[in-house]
């Protein structure tokens, strides 16, 4: 298979900690990444608890296949290479939580900022992967998308979903 990816032993390096403004970093902002259109769209579950282990179990429960948010993406081509990529962010929205003391409510806003950060970075791979196939003129699509799908994942497991990020109640 071709070097599709230049920055390849880049993303192995990235802290991802860092947030929103590493990854963002990575997408460029002129030439072809102008030629790519991009639908972002975020859907909210509702969950509610009393305490930070009721909150995780609702989440757990009610969230998208069974986790606490989800990036799911999609990139289109056509003949002429026109590239799109459709990017849906699910994440959590608290209903209520009165019975949480203020040191658990600080602990619950921090773990959202991580967790829509964690998301980020999956908008990020996604964005990259349509910049990737626009800048190759969709040659190779397929691979180009199998392997930046496969970063995507590996990402999850360096990170343990975002528990190395801040992504835990606990």
């Amino acid at each position: 298979m071709p070097d599709f990816n230049p920055f390849r032993n880049f993303f192995a390096r990235l802290p991802w900690y860092g947030g929103i403004a590493m990854a963002c970093a990575m997408i460029p902002t002129s030439g072809y990444a102008t030629e790519v259109k991009r639908t972002l769209e975020f859907d909210y579950y509702l969950v509610n608890g009393n305490s930070l282990a009721q909150i995780a179990k609702n989440m757990s429960s009610k969230g998208p296949k069974k986790k606490w948010a989800l990036t799911a993406w999609t990139v289109n081509s056509s003949a002429g290479c026109d590239v799109s990529v459709d990017i849906q962010v699910t994440m959590p929205k608290l209903l209520g939580s009165g019975g949480l003391s203020d040191v658990d409510r600080l602990k619950l806003a921090k773990m959202i900022i991580a967790l829509r950060a964690h998301e980020m970075q999956h908008v990020a791979i996604a964005t990259y992967t349509a910049e990737e196939i626009k800048r190759h003129n969709c040659v190779g699509t397929g691979a180009i998308t199998k392997y930046w799908k496969l970063k995507n994942r590996e990402f999850d497991q360096r990170t343990k979903s975002g528990k190395l990020e801040g992504v835990t109640l606990e």
